[in-house]
């Protein structure tokens, strides 16, 4: 099955909960899982990108069951439908599928810069927006960036914004999240504590990601909490002070920061 559709399987029959945050898997995860040696007897992959993935035949049961700390059952439900109240998110994964296929759908083929930012924005009850949403709306991460890459050429034009993701992805640039599910809306602590809960996942996507150039953090909160351990780990970060994310008077002061990450 191609990989999207087995994501939006397992979240329809709420087959798997990641045990950190008791979500769906985004298609990547699973893409990232299934390519990996250790995992090999249990899956197989179409090609290299494991575009389509498939279970090898002869698993059982017992062999595939759920490992502990994987909601199961009326216990499972009571527990995800827990965590999803306590960080006031909702328990359907419509909002993070249609996050991930934006971001899929901007992938370089070679990743030079991994931008890292906090969190996809809570949906509220307006339109979606996104850093790699196509319509150009408030946008602060989008433009700021567009802004520290692009800024000083005429010959790109920031407003239209499906042009300019499309260059980034074709210049190496890919935006991945601190946090999986939205956090802007919660409260200080516990955008905190999400983003502390998520530094072993992100560690992990930057070394299967391998960026050529480096990392860039633009979230001056989530470079506090992650870039040491980041750098322990051996990810190359392109820049010694936290970029404040471009809020109003900050946007200048972060578009330099970036630019000078870029030089140095």
């Amino acid at each position: 099955m191609d990989r999207d559709d087995i994501a939006r399987e397992i979240a329809r029959r709420d087959l798997f909960r990641r045990p950190s945050d008791h979500r769906h898997p985004p298609s990547d995860q699973l893409r990232l899982r299934a390519s990996k040696p250790e995992y090999q007897h249990l899956f197989e992959c179409s090609d290299s990108s494991c575009s389509k993935i498939r279970l090898r035949t002869g698993r059982t049961e017992s062999s595939t069951s759920p490992r502990a700390g994987v909601p199961t059952g009326m216990q499972g439900d009571q527990q995800a439908s827990s965590v999803a109240s306590r960080h006031h998110l909702p328990e359907s994964s419509d909002s993070g599928a249609w996050y991930e296929k934006l971001r899929e759908r901007h992938r370089p083929e070679r990743v030079r810069y991994l931008l890292i930012a906090e969190s996809p924005p809570a949906p509220g009850a307006g339109d979606r927006r996104f850093f790699y949403s196509p319509t150009l709306t408030i946008d602060n991460l989008y433009r700021s960036v567009a802004q520290g890459v692009y800024g000083e050429r005429e010959d790109v034009d920031l407003r239209d914004k499906p042009a300019v993701l499309e260059r980034l992805r074709q210049d190496g640039f890919w935006l991945i999240d601190a946090v999986e599910y939205p956090v802007n809306k919660l409260a200080n602590s516990a955008r905190a504590r999400a983003i502390e809960e998520g530094v072993p996942r992100l560690i992990e996507r930057c070394i299967e990601l391998a960026p050529e150039c480096g990392v860039i953090v633009c979230h001056s909160k989530v470079y506090e909490a992650t870039a040491r351990a980041l750098q322990d780990a051996g990810v190359a970060i392109l820049h010694d002070k936290a970029l404040p994310f471009p809020l109003g008077n900050w946007r200048a002061r972060f578009v330099e920061g970036f630019r000078q990450a870029l030089r140095d």
